[in-house]
């Protein structure tokens, strides 16, 4: 208990006292709001990284004709990427998350495969790639490559399949005109009985068509050298092409163009042949 003197000394003792007070309250609340704005800062910070991150990825995702998915095994639940799901052509607002959703649009020539190739690596954890056919609602066909992990609990089962899909449709494109352009010129060659080779000049070995092989009457296990494309030359014939080889086309750097016999090695029938290169 204070005793005071007049009136007046406890009217100021009490005001600096609530003074004091005050200032000392404004200080708690002051490190309050700092503490709650850093946090507040750090939050959104963090949140705006993350933002960021998902959208870097999504446009990865897009340039790269690539999406991915985690599928929880437990809850038999799927979240997919916004890419994957406009690669499958599924409209993320009626999406329901059931990996029989997403199986639906997988070709039916294609649906037996992909389901046993699924779910025969669930005791790996790095399965193979598979490659399958999807259909879109406007039954256009694409071609997936899907690479597939999968994550085990203690007890070794299987909890979690991660992995990605990647439209590879322009490249099957590509190889099938490919080996179409193969297809006729092979077919091209065979009509007009038309070989064809390449030389490696340094190492004197050569590769050639299946025509070319059926000409010269040599299989797989020949082994082609320039030393044995003269045996394969008639006899009367060697002589004049090891001249015109060396002089003309090493020596003088001029285009093979000779007609010459040979002796085919399967049958040992002389022909006529015309060579260029």
């Amino acid at each position: 208990i204070t005793n005071y003197s007049s009136e007046t000394e406890r009217w100021i003792d009490s005001l600096f006292t609530l003074i004091y007070t005050s200032y000392f309250i404004f200080l708690i609340v002051k490190f309050i709001h700092n503490h709650y704005t850093l946090e507040r800062k750090h939050s959104l910070n963090s949140e705006l990284r993350h933002r960021l991150s998902e959208e870097n990825l999504a446009e990865a995702q897009r340039i790269a004709n690539i999406g991915s998915w985690e599928w929880d095994l437990n809850k038999n639940t799927v979240k997919c990427s916004k890419e994957m799901l406009r690669l499958f052509d599924i409209d993320p607002e009626t999406f329901d998350g059931h990996p029989e959703s997403l199986m639906r649009v997988v070709h039916p020539e294609d649906f037996h495969f992909f389901k046993e190739s699924l779910y025969n690596n669930f005791e790996q954890e790095n399965s193979p790639s598979v490659e399958y056919r999807i259909i879109h609602r406007d039954s256009s066909v694409f071609h997936i490559l899907a690479e597939t992990r999968f994550d085990f609990d203690l007890s070794g089962n299987s909890v979690r399949s991660i992995g990605t899909v990647q439209d590879i449709t322009k490249r099957k494109q590509v190889d099938e005109a490919l080996r179409a352009s193969e297809r006729f010129l092979k077919e091209t060659q065979l009509i007009a009985r038309l070989g064809t080779y390449t030389l490696e000049v340094n190492s004197g070995k050569w590769i050639s068509s299946e025509v070319l092989n059926s000409i010269f009457g040599i299989g797989p296990e020949f082994n082609k050298t320039v030393e044995t494309w003269g045996s394969i030359i008639h006899p009367d014939w060697q002589q004049i092409m090891t001249d015109y080889f060396s002089q003309e086309v090493i020596g003088h750097s001029t285009n093979f163009d000779k007609e010459y016999q040979i002796i085919r090695q399967n049958d040992r029938a002389v022909r006529w042949v015309h060579g260029k290169g």
